[in-house]
């Protein structure tokens, strides 16, 4: 069920109301399937109640918990003629059952949706960590060889960052990583990844991206990392390296772009360091 956390709104309300036909369905044809299957049609109401407790928050699936109790205690009373009593008291054991079964999968899917950020993002940063950078470069190659459309990969080292663990200490070091990390996430555009590939390394994706379109993000980028640096007395600056690979004719590997990039940022910080340097592939 881990697909279902990328899902999108839209897809989303096609399976609610996926759901919600559903359960309709199983309440409308309640004797025929137990005929049928020879199992109890309450069990089957348990899967859409379970997609929608996965998807949703806690108090939305509850409310639709006590929608398919209502449905099958309904089916049941048609069925029946059940005396008002013992409707009453099936509607509160489908009730009881039902909101248990949401609350139970509402509970695992907090879980894995925890684990999930844990294992795909930096704890300190919040960006990307390394695995998942590498998977996003590997899927925008594959796509810009498809459709023949540049992408361009950016190394950033933060200059003279030890310079500031060694004169303010670790805890600010680490709130400069993640302010700087933030400055990094909040000045690119809305397309483009930032992840973080070591101590004081990130790399930026940009999808469907040239020489001159980089250069003009990643000079921003630069100029912005100064002037927050400046304010905060930190003695950091950034050296920026880049490889722009050019679509249909590039067969490297994420790997391979990203140590392109690093080494483009090696030159600059060989240099005079608080540069950037992109280099093209074909």
């Amino acid at each position: 069920m881990e697909f279902l956390f990328e899902m999108t709104q839209a897809q989303r309300r096609v399976v609610l109301v996926v759901s919600a036909v559903s359960v309709l369905a199983l309440g409308y044809g309640n004797q025929v399937v137990e005929a049928a299957l020879q199992v109890s049609s309450e069990v089957l109401f348990l899967a859409p109640i379970a997609v929608i407790a996965w998807l949703y928050p806690r108090r939305f699936s509850l409310l639709f918990a006590s929608y398919a109790a209502v449905v099958a205690t309904a089916s049941h009373v048609v069925m029946n003629s059940s005396s008002p009593a013992k409707t009453t008291a099936e509607f509160v054991i489908q009730a009881g059952a039902f909101l248990s079964a949401a609350v139970i999968v509402n509970l695992l899917a907090a879980v894995m949706r925890t684990q999930t950020h844990r294992a795909r993002v930096d704890a300190l940063t919040e960006t990307v960590n390394t695995a998942r950078f590498h998977e996003f470069v590997h899927r925008e190659l594959a796509r810009a060889k498809r459709y023949d459309h540049p992408v361009t990969v950016a190394f950033i080292d933060l200059d003279n960052f030890k310079r500031v663990n060694d004169s303010f200490g670790h805890l600010v070091g680490d709130e400069a990583l993640r302010s700087l990390a933030a400055l990094m996430s909040q000045h690119v555009r809305s397309t483009d990844i930032v992840g973080r590939l070591g101590g004081d390394e990130f790399g930026v994706l940009m999808p469907e991206t040239g020489e001159d379109a980089a250069r003009v993000v990643l000079d921003r980028l630069r100029t912005r990392i100064d002037e927050h640096a400046a304010e905060k007395r930190w003695p950091i600056s950034a050296s920026i390296g880049a490889a722009t690979m050019a679509g249909a004719c590039c067969d490297a590997t994420s790997e391979e772009v990203v140590r392109r990039a690093d080494a483009a940022m090696y030159r600059v910080k060989s240099a005079n360091k608080n540069g950037v340097l992109i280099e093209a592939f074909d």
